[in-house]
């Protein structure tokens, strides 16, 4: 899309065939993009410029059950939320092996994730907002189901303001929380069929 919201047009095909339920997306540090491609179970690579397909990064071997939320990391690595599985599972950024090292807490239903300011990790799930200790994986509650009245964050970011953002499917909103606390501050847009992923662009919109 132009920045008006005009469609330009595809960036992948719907007629790519190695795409079977695309999920959560991310632009890597080789400044290709990848994709998690839920219904395969994989996350596949495409050229950032052209969108042309270039290979499958992570491969079902690597035990991902319903990947979602992407995201590259500060350390490079790649994050991904695996719905049906561990929850979080973690990936060289260079080669897409996986890093047997990193281990988290089952997350029931995670959907989506994001780096805070602070470098923990904070992954949207069934359970609420749970942080994830980057370095350790350990895990803790940052914002509980029911807070604010969420009920599913399928989609999580920090703003340029340093608060969340966090996209409450199951109540077709936008919820907004303190980005240190996890206080619930208000609803900051309403309306919609089940939002999920969000960003901000670099004008902060």
């Amino acid at each position: 899309y132009q920045p008006d919201g005009t469609l330009v047009g595809d960036f992948v095909s719907t007629s790519e065939t190695h795409l079977d339920n695309p999920g959560g997306l991310a632009f890597g540090p080789d400044g290709n993009l990848y994709v998690a491609d839920y219904g395969g179970n994989e996350i596949l690579r495409f050229d950032g410029t052209t969108g042309a397909f270039i290979d499958v990064f992570v491969a079902t071997s690597a035990g991902l059950t319903d990947p979602l939320g992407i995201e590259f990391g500060p350390d490079g690595d790649l994050y991904v939320a695996s719905r049906g599985s561990s929850g979080v599972v973690k990936f060289d950024g260079t080669t897409g092996v996986k890093d047997t090292g990193f281990v988290v807490a089952a997350i029931s239903g995670a959907e989506d994730l994001t780096f805070g300011p602070d470098g923990n990790l904070y992954v949207g799930s069934t359970l609420g907002v749970i942080r994830v200790n980057a370095s350790t994986g350990a895990t803790s509650t940052f914002i509980a189901n029911g807070s604010g009245g969420l009920l599913l964050a399928a989609g999580v970011e920090f703003g340029p303001d340093g608060h969340r953002y966090d996209a409450d499917q199951d109540a077709d909103v936008i919820r907004h929380y303190n980005g240190t606390t996890g206080a619930y501050i208000d609803d900051c847009a309403i309306g919609g069929d089940g939002p999920a992923y969000l960003v901000f662009t670099a004008d902060h919109r």
